[in-house]
């Protein structure tokens, strides 16, 4: 199906700050299209695609985005490619997953399910291996339940806007005045998380954060994370870990 390296480079207009100019983002963005999950994670796939095209537009930062989906995706071909970062380059390192997900039995991540090989890729080896690449903002979503069984089919309990118009000096809060790293998944421990024709829940509330939050120069993640939370609210709740500095 589909493994693409999609490449977008996007020089700082005259009025971008000149700090940008060096700044590179590089995005994994991994779904599985093989369940019937599939409208919805296309949807959030589109959506994510979304949100990478206005970050670029406000901040200036250069892009990369590998797509990985279908039977390509493998806890193989997703290992490789990890291992192939370069430490310390780019300097943001972005990792999102779309999909179905098991409880993990020993950390509060769940592991990735990639249907069309029925295997299973836990979120904490990725999130030690970005640790180990030591990026200046390392930022890791999943986007998938995070029980002991695979739910056959979840709808999502309520509307939400699915356009999007994310651009201001907050995003530059997040992205170019932040170091550390930032982890979070749709559900915690033991608990599912919805998706629907629109995109799955989590993805449309983190999206629909970002836009309430591009205006304010002083955003932050906590109070990224905080609002997405509350938009999931009172179907699902969100889980996260925020280092940063």
């Amino acid at each position: 199906m589909i493994y693409v390296l999609l490449l977008f480079l996007f020089l700082p207009s005259a009025a971008m700050p000149d700090q940008t100019e060096q700044i590179t983002l590089h995005a994994i963005v991994a779904f599985d299209n093989h369940s019937e999950l599939k409208s919805s994670v296309q949807k959030d796939v589109s959506l994510m695609s979304s949100l990478l095209r206005e970050l670029q537009k406000a901040t200036g930062i250069r892009t990369t985005i590998q797509t990985m989906s279908g039977k390509k995706l493998s806890t193989t071909s997703l290992r490789a490619h990890l291992q192939s970062l370069t430490k310390e380059q780019p300097d943001i390192l972005l990792f999102y997953y779309s999909g179905h997900g098991l409880q993990s039995q020993s950390t509060p991540w769940p592991s990735l399910y990639f249907s069309p090989h029925k295997e299973s890729y836990p979120a904490e080896k990725i999130c030690s291996l970005f640790e180990e690449r030591d990026p200046r903002l390392a930022i890791l979503l999943f986007d998938c339940c995070n029980t002991t069984y695979l739910p056959s089919s979840l709808l999502q309990p309520k509307q939400a806007s699915t356009t999007f118009s994310i651009a201001g000096p907050g995003l530059c809060s997040l992205f170019l005045k932040t170091r550390g790293t930032i982890v979070a998944t749709g559900a915690q421990p033991g608990s599912p998380s919805y998706a629907g024709q629109q995109g799955s829940l989590f993805t449309l509330a983190l999206l629909e954060a970002f836009q309430r939050l591009a205006p304010d120069t002083a955003a932050s993640w906590d109070q990224l994370l905080e609002q997405t939370a509350l938009f999931c609210t009172p179907y699902q709740r969100p889980f996260s870990l925020i280092r940063v500095s």
